[in-house]
């Protein structure tokens, strides 16, 4: 089995990570909630891990309290939990085709192309 072993990024670096992604839908978190996403990627600074924290960060408002929320130890803990709020928002139907359809593409899919897809899938579009 070949395993693919990814170097930590640095802090300053996962920081300015961070800081892209939220950027990029002209979002910003507070000093406090900054230092708990760091907080939690400790020993995972890794691209995947800091863009799901980052996603899951646009999501607080200024007064989110960060204390109590619980750290992913490891991917697969993040990436369950980032699925399972899409499941929430989008349902379970949707999410599940839109995972199938990103699994069997070569190179991925554009925002049209998947909402193009999932709108061939009737039983998506009713959810």
């Amino acid at each position: 089995m070949l395993k693919l072993e990814i170097p930590s990024m640095s802090y300053e670096v996962t920081e300015s990570l961070v800081k892209k992604e939220l950027q990029k839908t002209s979002y910003t978190i507070t000093e406090h909630q900054m230092d708990r996403v760091l907080t939690l990627l400790e020993g995972n600074m890794i691209p995947t891990t800091t863009k799901l924290c980052a996603l899951k960060a646009q999501k607080w408002s200024s007064f989110t309290k960060v204390d109590d929320l619980s750290g992913g130890s490891n991917i697969r803990s993040l990436v369950e939990r980032f699925l399972g709020d899409l499941e929430k928002d989008n349902g379970r139907r949707v999410v599940e085709r839109s995972m199938l359809y990103l699994l069997v593409s070569r190179y991925g899919l554009s925002d049209p192309e998947m909402i193009d897809l999932l709108s061939l899938h009737e039983p998506s579009m009713h959810e």
